[in-house]
């Protein structure tokens, strides 16, 4: 799952940003490693990860449904016995920290286009040839996209619009006995406008959201547009937005400058001699000069 989905991005990271502040994201591999390097808190039942919920201190609810591996929360004594790796790693926000100092390209190196495929059904609107060039045509430009040319091909079932745009293009296929239209909208440009584009070229043949169904390619693109600048900071992950939202959810890390506090010293004292095993065990400690130091001393 390493592979490269954009040149800063792998598979798993690219995923991880679809994951929203509180949520987890699970999955069923041994993919600790990898996961403690992407969320503060981790960890191994199956591999979770998150932003903000604390796999240590969770809020427990009893969800009524039939269970496989956890059993009825009124059954369980122990909360964490399916746990056998724990990480908190406050330092996981990496990706956002390196994309910060990224520079905006000066020449353009690529241009992927985004196709949209919509097929629209129980149409009521005009799909006779210049009645459905025309309303198309009138729609894209609503939504302030540039109509270049537009032509149209019928038949005795059929009919066929072709649109050229500034942004791409637009090809149109109706059949008319069966109140159906299938939209290829292809846009190197402004890809951004490409849901209200499909808002209303559905609109403009009578089409509904009951009877829509949509999906996205990536396809060619086209060197030498104008905005491929802005399109670039359009196109993909929306990082900026992102890295905001990461970085305040992300949990506070306090750092003790300068000498550690004598109370965190003894903790680590306290509880570093209960794991010694056997008995006149013999200690040695380094102690300072100074007066806390010999009343730490005394202490112990």
């Amino acid at each position: 799952m390493s592979f490269k989905v954009t040149e800063e991005l792998d598979v798993l990271e690219a995923l991880s940003l679809l994951v929203k502040p509180d949520g987890i994201f699970v999955k069923n591999e041994v993919y600790f490693e990898k996961f403690k390097e992407m969320f503060p808190y981790t960890a191994q039942v199956m591999v979770m990860g998150s932003r903000t919920v604390d796999f240590m201190n969770p809020t427990l609810t009893e969800h009524g449904t039939p269970n496989l591996v956890v059993r009825d929360l009124e059954t369980i004594e122990d909360h964490f016995d399916l746990y056998h790796d724990y990480a908190y790693n406050a330092t996981s926000f990496h990706l956002c920290d390196s994309l910060g100092d990224k520079k905006n390209d000066v020449t353009q190196m690529r241009s992927p286009g985004i196709m949209m495929t919509v097929e629209a059904e129980d149409v009521t609107g005009d799909l006779s040839g210049g009645g459905l060039k025309l309303n198309l045509s009138n729609a894209l430009e609503k939504e302030g996209l540039h109509v270049i040319t537009s032509d149209v091909i019928e038949s005795d079932s059929k009919v066929i619009t072709y649109i050229t745009l500034k942004e791409g293009y637009v090809i149109a296929r109706a059949i008319l006995e069966s109140k159906y239209v299938g939209f290829d909208i292809h846009f190197w440009s402004a890809t951004d406008k490409h849901e209200a584009a499909k808002d209303a070229l559905v609109a403009a043949v009578g089409g509904n959201g009951l009877a829509l169904s949509t999906y996205r390619l990536i396809a060619g693109g086209m060197f030498g547009i104008g905005t491929w600048k802005e399109d670039e900071k359009l196109r993909g992950p929306q990082f900026e937005e992102i890295c905001r939202v990461v970085k305040e959810t992300a949990p506070t890390v306090t750092n003790n400058e300068g000498d550690a506090s004598q109370g965190d010293l003894d903790i680590v004292m306290r509880e570093g001699l209960r794991i010694l095993d056997g008995q006149s065990l013999k200690v040695a400690m380094l102690v300072g000069n100074d007066d806390r130091s010999k009343v730490a001393a005394e202490k112990h």
